[in-house]
Parts: C-alpha cells; sequence; structure tokens
C-alpha cells in the first residue's frame, strides 16, 4: 500500500490530492482522513470504473493469466 501511495504522490506531485496523500505518508494525516477525501474517492471511483470495464472486456483466459500474475506478484512481496 506504501508503495502505491508514494507512486500516487509522486504523480500528483504539485496537485492537492499529491499534498493529501504526502501527509498520510509521513504520518501527518491518517488513511482514513484520506478516503474521507472527495477529490481521492472521486479518484479511486474513476480508476474502479475503468478497471471494471476493462476487466469485463477480457476472455476467461485472460482472466486467469491476470490472477496467476497477481498471485505471482503478491508471493514476490511475501504478503
Amino acid at each position: 500500500m506504501r508503495r502505491s501511495l508514494r507512486a500516487l504522490a509522486d504523480h500528483h506531485a504539485g496537485t492537492p490530492l499529491g499534498e493529501r496523500v504526502s501527509e498520510v505518508l509521513a504520518g501527518r494525516l491518517g488513511i482514513r482522513d484520506l478516503a474521507e477525501d472527495a477529490e481521492f474517492a472521486e479518484f479511486t471511483r474513476r480508476g474502479m470504473q475503468a478497471w471494471s470495464e476493462v476487466w469485463s472486456s477480457l476472455s476467461p483466459e485472460e482472466r486467469a493469466a491476470q490472477l496467476e500474475a497477481g498471485q505471482a506478484v503478491e508471493a514476490e512481496l511475501g504478503d
């Protein structure tokens, strides 16, 4: 999660969203505060909508391959 938040903060550096994410990473703002932020909520809603559209367009074989790839990354991270 920290890695994803860092990438988000870096990508949106100099914007209010990037600043809030940086505040979370620095421990000055809680993750729940970020989750309740309207801009962050809209950002995640758009991302989930895009993900859902892509996932829906995949064949069962492509979905299975994506799941296997995700499981390999998870095993690599040790989580």
